[in-house]
């Protein structure tokens, strides 16, 4: 499930609160995040960071 939002929320991926984003399963993913996250090429050394704090969707959700 994807949702957007204009909330004050902490983002999954910088930790920082930001207004507006995405959530995506619950977890919340803020506008810059998801652009860089959508822009980073596979072979880019950030790619690994980014995929690291997605599957903390799977954890969240598999804790609820």
């Amino acid at each position: 499930m994807l949702e957007e939002t204009t909330t004050k929320s902490a983002c999954l991926v910088c930790e920082e609160e930001k207004p507006s984003g995405i959530l995506i399963l619950g977890c919340f993913i803020c506008d810059d995040c998801e652009k860089k996250i959508i822009e980073t090429r596979v072979h880019e050394k950030e790619y690994c960071g980014h995929l690291h704090k997605l599957k903390k969707i799977w954890e969240f959700v598999l804790t609820y």
